[in-house]
């Protein structure tokens, strides 16, 4: 393959040269959160002066705006893969294609050890992306556990390519709980993913454990949040990795948000703009949110919202049983977007054919979404963990109050509402019970009655920053480290 040269305008000597990695990026691939968080930090780290680049998997729906390139794999003998070019706000995005990233979803709900050979070859091919881009990285920043054997295959084939030992690796855990871990037995051994039994310290409990192999092998280990950096350090925390953790420095960045998309002066997804200055548009938001999925048109009564995951993590358990004594007296409109496990479905299935006041959409919806986060006066994110979470972000912007779990990112960012000491931006509780979400919500509910207190409040969320820049900004200093144990190393 000839050598792959884009952007030849921009001197290697001017900026921080970053290759950023991630199953899915927003709006080319989403499932989740991440998808958000890899397409709004690198644009911030970009406006900072990165030269970043982006590759991910060519899934079924992606096409390129150029054709680069065929370049050879050596995994399970010798797979082909297509390079294409495309972008993303500016910022270059290359297409991996490959018969391994074939089919209608981005990650295996069924077959689980396909899906542990199909981003073991994502993580394989970046590195012979590597050898055959003019484009060299000082900094490969790796996300989850889906290119975390990225630091692993860069180690195994540093003699083969002197230049891999230049390279800095970031691995970033946004979800410590998926691992990508499989069974290793005559159907998947090391060698099915590309690794010699150099790597099996990778393995965990006769399982291949690509998350432990990111760990142990990159330069700089963070997460994203300061809390969650010290929970996962914890045996109830940790999820059988917290051993390996508690060896590593592991840094803490919170999130952001990126107010190009969740801004309520400029969403084109709500029905009428507002913003802190002019906070009159957020009613009508609720009165046609509530027309449009045909709630009772009460705007005197609070409107709550949920936008998630059916997952365990999501606390879904504690609304569940304490939702109905509230939809039953009418105190309360309650809607909540979102699919996962069936017995969340299930759950709320069989409250929405008992209570006229709540509606449920089984779905990802973008555009509702937006919508519950503008017509809503309350969400809930009562998590049993959140490594950091956007939707408590998102509530802030949009003058919609969160109730909380005091965990992970969300106890670095939600401040509990304090009417006599006039702080606050949210409502939080500790212990993760039924009885303390039911209390915190009663707090709520009281607070939302009292008007002036409840329009302080609104204010002071809406008045919050959590853009991009200052959490790119400590990215930066993250490579820099990064490059700092590098440059110790040889």
């Amino acid at each position: 393959m000839s050598r792959l040269n884009i952007l030849e305008h921009v001197r290697a000597d001017q900026m921080l040269r970053v290759l950023f990695l991630s199953p899915e990026v927003y709006p080319l691939a989403k499932v989740g959160g991440l998808a958000d968080v890899a397409y709004a930090l690198p644009k911030a780290l970009r406006k900072l002066g990165c030269d970043i680049r982006i590759a991910i998997p060519k899934y079924e729906w992606l096409k390129g705006k150029e054709k680069l390139g065929d370049i050879y794999v050596p995994f399970r003998g010798r797979e082909k893969i297509s390079v294409e070019l495309t972008s993303v706000d500016g910022i270059p995005v290359y297409l991996l294609g490959s018969r391994l990233f074939l089919g209608e979803t981005i990650y295996e709900v069924v077959d689980k050890k396909k899906e542990t050979i199909k981003f073991s070859f994502y993580s394989r091919a970046v590195i012979e992306l590597l050898k055959s881009l003019d484009f060299k990285p000082e900094v490969i920043h790796c996300n989850d556990w889906h290119n975390a054997l990225v630091p692993v295959y860069l180690s195994l084939l540093e003699n083969e390519n002197p230049e891999f030992r230049k390279i800095a690796t970031v691995f970033t855990i946004h979800n410590l709980s998926h691992q990508g871990t499989r069974s290793v037995d005559r159907s998947l051994a090391l060698e099915d993913l590309g690794l010699s039994k150099e790597a099996s310290c990778i393995l965990e409990g006769g399982q291949v454990n690509p998350m432990k192999g990111g760990i142990l092998y990159s330069d700089i280990v963070n997460t994203v949040s300061e809390t969650y950096a010290k929970e996962i350090k914890t045996k109830e925390y940790g999820c059988g990795l917290d051993p390996y953790l508690r060896k590593r420095k592991i840094y803490g960045i919170v999130n952001g948000i990126d107010y190009d998309v969740w801004d309520p002066s400029k969403d084109q997804f709500i029905y009428k703009k507002y913003s802190v200055d002019h906070p009159e548009g957020k009613l009508e938001n609720k009165k046609s949110l509530l027309k449009e999925v045909d709630l009772p048109a009460d705007l005197a009564k609070p409107l709550l919202g949920m936008v998630c995951r059916l997952a365990t993590q999501k606390g879904l358990d504690l609304v569940g049983d304490v939702l109905p004594q509230f939809l039953s007296k009418k105190e309360l409109a309650f809607i909540l977007l979102g699919m996962g496990k069936p017995e969340y479905h299930k759950i709320f299935e069989e409250i929405s054919e008992r209570f006229r006041n709540i509606k449920v959409f089984f779905r990802f919806d973008e555009k509702l979404a937006h919508r519950i986060y503008a017509g809503s006066d309350i969400f809930l994110v009562p998590s049993r963990f959140e490594p950091c979470g956007l939707s408590q972000l998102i509530c802030l912007k949009y003058g919609t109050i969160p109730i909380v779990r005091k965990t992970g990112g969300l106890a670095d960012t939600i401040v509990d509402f304090d009417k006599s000491e006039r702080r606050g931006n949210g409502f939080v509780f500790s212990k993760p019970t039924s009885a303390a979400f039911e209390y915190t919500l009663r707090r709520a509910l009281a607070t939302f009655e009292m008007k002036e207190s409840w329009e302080k409040l609104v204010k002071r969320a809406m008045s919050a920053d959590y853009s991009w820049e200052y959490s790119a900004k400590k990215y930066l200093e993250l490579y820099r480290k990064a490059l700092e144990e590098v440059a110790k190393a040889s």
